[in-house]
This record gives C-alpha cells, sequence and structure tokens, in this order.
C-alpha cells in the first residue's frame, strides 16, 4: 500500500522523499507563538501513546543538533491565500517544519503529520500543500434514539476533527438538559456539565458544536406532553406547532436561550424548519393562509421572526430548504442572513428524470399537469439543463437560492446506499457554485457509530470536492480504520454498500434480505483481519445480522397476513374450516398446502430463535457504550411487539397445519377405502 492511500482527506500536493526520518526521544516541539501550545501539548501526547516515548514540547526551536517538529504560525504567508485552513508541512531528515497563516492551518497539519506518525516510527521525507476546496465540512447527529455516551461522543470528535470536519450540529431533541422545561428533559438526557465538556473538547479540536432546535415541525418530543399540546397546528398531532400561537415563538426562545449559553463557541444556529406539512391548517392559520403565497408568506414571517431573534444573539441562523422550496412566492422576504441547508439525498449525477417539488417527484407530463404554472415558470429555468422534460438537473435550488442572494450548505445522507455518490456530487456541485459547504445527516435508523464510512467519505471530498476518484479512499479507509489489508478494502466497502439503509418495502424485501445476507457473509470472512476498531466493527456486524432479520420478519408477517385473509375469508364461505381449499395468495402465489404452511412455521420459529440471539448480541454490543437501562429501552422498542406477533402466528398457523394435516389424511383413507 502506498504511504499517499494513509491520508485521509489526501493531501492537495504532495511529494514523497527518497529517504526515512526516525523518530526517537531526541526529538521536541517547538512553536513561534503561544496559541500554538495545546496543539504541541497535543502531539507530544499522541506520540507517547502510538510510539511509546515522549517528546518535550518548547516555546523556542531546539538547539543545534537537535531534531524537531517546529509550528510556525505565520500570518504574512503567501499561501493564506487558500484561505486560514491552509498549512505546509516538510518532513527533512533534520527536522519537521509546520506552517500556516491561522492557528487553525497549524491544527489540521498536525492532524496529517498524526496520520502519517501512524505507521511507525520511520517516516519517510515528504512536502506537502494542503488546503480545503469547501470552508464548512460538517456532520449531523440525530440523537432521537440515540442515547448520548459522553465517551463516545469525545473519541467520534477526535476521529471528526483528524477528518478535517470542522462542524458538528447537534440535533438534540429530549437529550438537553433543560431546566425551565425540565418535563422535556429524557431521563438518560447529557448533564450540564457533560456538554460544557463536549463544547470544550470540540473547540480544542477546532470543531463548532451547532445546536439544532426544531422551530416549527418534528417537535413531538415537545408537543407529546399535555402541559404544551395547547400549541399544536392540529389537534390530533403533535407533530407541528402552530406558527401563530404565541406561546409557541416564547417556548423556542426559553429553549434556545439555553442552548445559546451552553455553546458559546458556536457561530451558527440550526431552526430546522423542515417538513411543516401542517402549514396554514389550523384556526389561527387559515385566517391568513388560505392561498400557496399566503402560505409562503406565514412560513416566512415566522423563519424571519426566529431568525431575528437568533441574529440579536450574535448567531447565523440556518433553516432547512424544503419548505421554501414548497412555497417560494415570498422567498424575497427571507432575511438573506440566513443560511439555506439544502437537503437531497437521492441524486448521483447531474440529470435525473424527474423533479422533486412540495415532497414529490414528477416524470414528464406530470410536471405540467400536476405542478402549477406559477411554479413552473419560477423553477424551469433550474430544472432545464437542456433536455427538459426528459431530463432535469438533480440539484437545481442550489444555483436558485444563491441567484437570490442566499448561503447556501448541502446536505447529503450518511448510511445508505447512495450516499457515497450523492456526497461526491454533492462536494462538486458545491465547490463549482461557490457554496458554504456541505455536511452529512445522520436519521433514527441506525445507531451513530455506524456512520464512519460515511463521515469519513464526506469530509474526503468537502477537502477534496474537485478530485472524483474514489480509490484512494475506498483503500485508505479499509486500511487506516480498521487495518485491514489492501485487498480486502474492496470488501468492506461492497459490505457498505450492500447494507444501505434504504426503506424496505414489500417489493424489495426479498432482494434487501439477500443483500443483508451476503453483507454478513462478508463480514465474517473479514473479521479476522480486523486490526483495530473491533468496537465499530461489532455495530457493523450487529447492523446487517439486524437487517437481515428486519427483512425475514417483514416478510414473514406479510405472507401471514395474507395467509390468514384467505382463511377468514374460507371460514365465512360455506366450506367447513377445517377442510379449506387450496388457494393462491395475491402477492405470493405459493400454493396453500401441508408444504407451505409447515415450511412458513418453520422459518416463524427460526425467527424467534434469532430475535433471541439478537437480543443478547445487542446487550453485549451495545451494553459497551451505553447504560444498562438504555440498552433494555433499545431492546423493549426493537422487539417486544414482534415477540408478541410472532407467538401468537406461530400459534395461529400450527393450528391451521393440524387442521390442514387432518383434512389431507381424510382425503387418504377415503381414496383408499374407494378403491
Amino acid at each position: 500500500m502506498k504511504s499517499e492511500h494513509l491520508l485521509l482527506p489526501r493531501p492537495k500536493k504532495i511529494v514523497w522523499g527518497g529517504k526515512c526520518v526516525r523518530l526517537d526521544r531526541r526529538w521536541n516541539i517547538s512553536f513561534n507563538n503561544e496559541k500554538l501550545g495545546c496543539f504541541a501539548d497535543a502531539l507530544c501526547e499522541f506520540v507517547k501513546k502510538r510510539l511509546g516515548f515522549s517528546l518535550r514540547a518548547a516555546g523556542r526551536p531546539s538547539r543545534a543538533g537537535v531534531c524537531s517538529i517546529a509550528l510556525e504560525l505565520d500570518p504574512d504567508w503567501d499561501f493564506k491565500t487558500r484561505g486560514g485552513e491552509a498549512y505546509c508541512l516538510e518532513i527533512r531528515p533534520r527536522g519537521i517544519v509546520l506552517r500556516a497563516p491561522c492557528a487553525r492551518g497549524i491544527f489540521h497539519g498536525t492532524q496529517t503529520l498524526r496520520q502519517i506518525i501512524e505507521n511507525g516510527k520511520n517516516i519517510k521525507e515528504c512536502k506537502i500543500e494542503d488546503w480545503p476546496d469547501l470552508p464548512f465540512r460538517g456532520v449531523h447527529l440525530m440523537l432521537q434514539d440515540s442515547i448520548p455516551d459522553p465517551g463516545w461522543f469525545h473519541e467520534a470528535f477526535d476521529r471528526l476533527a483528524g477528518y478535517k470536519i470542522n462542524s458538528v450540529i447537534m440535533e438534540y431533541e429530549d437529550k438537553f438538559p433543560y431546566r425551565k422545561h425540565a418535563a422535556i428533559n429524557h431521563p438518560l438526557a447529557f448533564g450540564r456539565r457533560q456538554i460544557k465538556e463536549l463544547n470544550d473538547r470540540a473547540g480544542s479540536l477546532q470543531i463548532q458544536i451547532i445546536p439544532l432546535l426544531q422551530s416549527l415541525g418534528h417537535v413531538e418530543y415537545i408537543l407529546k406532553h399535555d402541559a404544551y399540546a395547547r400549541l399544536r397546528e392540529r389537534a390530533d398531532s403533535g407533530f407541528e406547532y402552530c406558527p401563530l400561537h404565541p406561546g409557541a415563538f416564547a417556548l423556542f426562545k426559553d429553549l434556545a436561550d439555553e442552548l445559546l449559553a451552553a455553546h458559546p463557541g458556536s457561530e451558527y444556529f440550526h431552526i430546522g424548519g423542515d417538513e411543516a406539512w401542517f402549514l396554514g391548517e389550523c384556526e389561527r392559520c387559515r385566517k391568513v393562509a388560505r392561498s400557496p403565497r399566503e402560505k409562503s408568506r406565514l412560513f416566512v414571517d415566522y423563519v424571519n421572526r426566529v431568525a431575528d431573534y437568533l441574529i440579536e444573539k450574535g448567531k447565523i441562523p440556518i433553516v432547512w430548504s424544503d419548505v421554501l422550496v414548497a412555497f417560494p412566492q415570498e422567498l424575497g422576504r427571507l432575511n438573506k442572513k440566513i443560511v439555506i441547508m439544502y437537503w437531497d439525498y437521492q441524486p448521483t449525477c447531474d440529470e435525473q428524470p424527474f423533479v422533486k417539488w412540495k415532497w414529490g417527484a414528477y416524470f414528464g407530463e406530470d410536471i405540467q399537469k400536476n405542478i402549477p404554472e406559477e411554479i413552473r415558470k419560477i423553477y424551469l429555468p433550474y430544472w432545464d439543463r437542456g433536455n427538459f422534460p426528459v431530463l432535469m438537473d438533480s440539484l437545481p435550488y442550489l444555483k436558485f437560492f444563491m441567484d437570490r442572494g442566499f448561503d447556501v450548505i448541502g446536505a447529503a445522507r450518511a448510511q445508505s446506499k447512495q450516499s457515497v455518490a450523492n456526497m461526491a456530487l454533492w462536494a462538486r456541485r458545491a465547490n463549482e457554485n461557490r457554496a458554504r459547504g456541505i455536511i452529512a445527516t445522520t436519521w433514527p435508523l441506525l445507531p451513530l457509530q455506524n456512520s464512519w464510512h460515511s463521515f469519513a467519505f464526506l469530509a474526503e471530498k468537502a477537502w477534496n470536492a474537485s478530485n472524483n476518484s474514489h480509490e484512494n479512499f475506498k483503500f485508505g479507509f479499509a486500511r487506516t480504520f480498521f487495518g485491514l489489508k489492501e485487498e480486502d478494502a474492496q470488501s468492506i466497502h461492497h459490505a457498505g454498500m450492500l447494507l444501505g439503509a434504504q426503506g424496505l418495502t414489500p417489493e424489495n424485501l426479498e432482494k434487501a434480505g439477500a443483500d443483508a445476507l451476503a453483507a454478513v457473509a462478508l463480514l465474517k470472512d473479514l473479521k479476522p483481519g480486523i486490526a483495530k476498531n473491533h468496537q465499530v466493527f461489532e455495530d457493523f456486524e450487529l447492523r446487517g445480522l439486524e437487517r437481515v432479520h428486519l427483512a425475514e420478519k417483514l416478510l414473514l408477517f406479510r405472507m401471514s397476513e395474507e395467509l390468514m385473509k384467505d382463511v377468514e375469508l374460507g371460514a365465512h364461505s360455506s366450506e367447513n374450516m377445517a377442510a379449506v381449499s387450496h388457494r393462491y395468495t395475491p402477492h405470493y402465489r405459493l400454493v396453500f398446502n401441508v408444504e407451505y404452511l409447515s415450511g412458513l412455521l418453520s422459518r416463524l420459529e427460526k425467527l424467534n430463535g434469532e430475535r433471541l440471539k439478537l437480543i443478547q448480541m445487542t446487550r453485549r454490543v451495545y451494553g459497551k457504550i451505553a447504560g444498562g437501562q438504555a440498552v433494555e429501552n433499545h431492546v423493549a422498542a426493537q422487539y417486544a411487539d414482534e415477540e408478541r406477533k410472532t407467538t401468537r402466528l406461530i400459534g395461529m398457523i400450527g393450528r391451521l397445519l393440524s387442521l390442514k394435516k387432518h383434512e389431507e389424511y381424510s382425503r387418504v383413507t377415503e381414496w383408499f377405502s374407494l378403491s
């Protein structure tokens, strides 16, 4: 494996020399600015942990004849035209020099040096000149179904910093320790001290934690409580606030104030605002939002009100894009200081055969039939790349928002089959349009621990947005993260693709199950070669087994339900229940006979056994990163209903099988008696 394959993200320019440099205890670390002392100390700590000896951090260059790692801050250096995160690293036989115009550049250079030192004491001569293509490189951590483990987050921030990620959007939901509205808090929420320690740790790693507090939709964790039910847009749903209810904005301010106080180092504050499906439905809102334009104004005015409050506090507000796309009529009224986070998780190339609007996809003639003329006039210049309406631009609203004076951050999704291609497209298009950056989002389908492949790829593409090759990443990630050999790199990458977290539907259950089985087999073969991050690999294995189980469960439940419908039809006909006729299920077209029933019963019983094994594995694997009660809550949420339903189906199909056997036995005896 070539050394350059082991650097993630890959540096812009790297020239390797022919000689090796040997690090030993004679070396020290010097720095020319006191701001760099913490970076020197961190590098000393890393060398001691990785190589087993200590270096001395000194505030001045080392004496003659002694090798040193020199950290040199030079604000006037010509390289500053590349931005504040640029750096130059030179490894020479008698010394290492790291120069940058800003402290952030020095920090990124130390992360590259750490990756080089990972290979051992003997490191190659080289000169690296490096800078990011996109200034904002982030990940979004959704804590809806995750139990906060401070230790995991500290380790995660270390790893993200190593990949040169500089922003983490934390969607706490009920995992933040609110004081004024403590009824919202989850029993296992973070503590105040833990939040401070996380922010301090992130700050030392040049990462800003950006709090995300939903201002309109996705507030079930709040509106499920009776004390806040009056704020609902729909009385029968706790999904969404009424934007005109005075209590909604008052509550947002109360919660935001506590988040602001806990995150003083954040430049931004994310106000959510996505998927406000019920906008304009309550009695208050219907009076002022009868038309699409009035709905647009209602949304924009509310977002402006929230944003103005945060701008007064010195923060840059971020809002999701989709409601603005659905109702663009009053976009000109939106405060231009707001950054729009435009999410689209499906596109993998520049053109696609449909356009997305108002949470739907429209093909060809459907665009003319189902999208209002007012909307078509607004978006047609951005949908059309020359092949309309056969093929349309896959990310049309990026340029649309930027043309209207907004900064935009693109959002791809971690944990899905198309993540790699989607992130690569987002990075390239964001770079071409000079957008602010991109993030990888996580949603409550899989544990955060299973997102590292996506996070690392996002980091690679955000740093090197114009590089279309993925080969360096495939080999580099497998080698550096899991310690796998080069020949196994493709396998771990392929296993991740097979376990993409797309939704399971009746049409894809069998294929998804087969893909997951193939991934599990690959992981089993790879396991002996895993040299590090065993915990993450165990999570990966568990994810594969859970997906196999889930696909099989849904398939068997569907087959059983269709079977019982047939039985119910037969029971209400003139036929006797014990003599159910041979019927065909509408989807599976399987003969309803003893063989079929026996096979279905056997698979359900096996499913029951696999569930018990998975529960044991879940307790073992997740018990290492979360409290016992948290693990039991996860097990209960995942498997309690399944146990009840599987047991019921086994009983019903077992009884039906007995009746069917009796029917066939009767037929056989009748035939013999006649003959």
